[in-house]
């Protein structure tokens, strides 16, 4: 397994992992609101690394043995060779999880450039590389590696912001009908007429879930997403028609977003949702995508930088 495949494979397993436990979730350092507050700081020596070296053996060990990092080069040095150790070599995953959220944030706080040296002699180490640890290109491939880092890091906590409201969201729509919408495809389906649009929208909301909707129910879907007379449910047509369009580039989806995004006449929120789902729906990369771009889970308009001739593209059936 290569530098790359290893990252892709291992680190948002491992991330998940961490957050998942209580421990781990003190430690998360990802958030837009957590980062601005770091970087406003005038205290940016990285206090709060912590050393979680190969020693340890419990899932919690990591989160009370916080450490003070006075940011010396050697204590420096120091708590970040710990981290690599435990980001590769720990037996817990999710110990190997804080430890590549703490590399992340330790980049973002002023010690990037030793972390590159330390994770290119890592690397070669690791996976036995052909270029000396101190090279350019060595350098280059530990960027890099922290780039993707920190593109996992961020798909990871947009999910899971994502996942928190939606939880929150469901429950306020289904009412009482919850457990009845969630417990089979066909009784959610049937919620689709419901009078309410509330219990639409937890209806749309459990079956964007479901991979094996019938044809007839997306066709439903697709029609609710354009004509359904409540913004709410139109909305959560958009995002369950994302949800089971993701990665397929379906040309037909794209052009339904599309023209969502060029009818001035809807809702500014509706048209930000669909011109986020094209770049879901057609695989761009992360980097690509508005709400990254905006630094923001959502977006309450289009963006100033929409490509108006992507979505023209898109509606008229023409993109790649």
């Amino acid at each position: 397994m290569n530098v790359f495949a290893y990252l892709r494979h291992h680190a948002r397993g491992d991330i998940a992992a961490a957050l998942a436990d209580p421990a781990g979730e003190s430690l998360s350092m990802n958030s837009a609101d957590q980062v601005r507050a770091s970087n406003s700081s005038t205290d940016t020596s990285g206090a709060a690394l912590a050393d979680v070296g190969p020693a340890h053996g419990s899932s919690d060990a990591y989160a009370p043995e916080l450490s003070a990092f006075d940011g010396t080069p050697a204590a420096q040095e120091n708590v970040l060779r710990k981290c690599l150790d435990a980001s590769f070599d720990h037996a817990d995953p999710r110990v190997r999880g804080a430890a590549l959220m703490i590399l992340d944030r330790a980049g973002r706080l002023g010690a990037f450039d030793t972390l590159v040296k330390l994770l290119s002699r890592k690397l070669t180490e690791r996976f036995s590389l052909a270029n000396d640890p101190e090279s350019g290109a060595a350098q280059s491939t530990a960027r890099r590696w922290l780039e993707l880092l920190r593109s996992h890091l961020g798909v990871i906590d947009l999910r899971r912001r994502r996942d928190q409201a939606d939880s929150a969201r469901f429950r306020a729509y289904a009412g009482g009908d919850a457990d009845a919408i969630q417990s089979e495809r066909a009784v959610a389906a049937s919620f689709l007429s419901d009078p309410r649009p509330a219990r639409r929208c937890a209806a749309l909301m459990a079956l964007r879930r479901n991979s094996d909707v019938t044809e007839q129910v997306t066709l439903k879907i697709f029609t609710m997403a354009t004509a359904d007379s409540d913004i709410d449910v139109r909305e959560e047509a958009v995002r369950a028609i994302v949800a089971m369009s993701r990665s397929t580039r379906r040309s037909d989806v794209k052009q339904l977003l599309a023209k969502i995004v060029q009818n001035e006449s809807e809702c500014g929120r509706l048209r930000a949702r669909a011109y986020q789902g094209l770049f879901f729906v057609d695989a761009k990369p992360y980097s690509e995508w508005p709400i990254v771009k905006a630094g923001r889970a959502d977006l309450d308009a289009l963006p100033d930088d929409t490509d108006i001739r992507y979505v023209k593209d898109c509606a008229e059936g023409e993109s790649d």
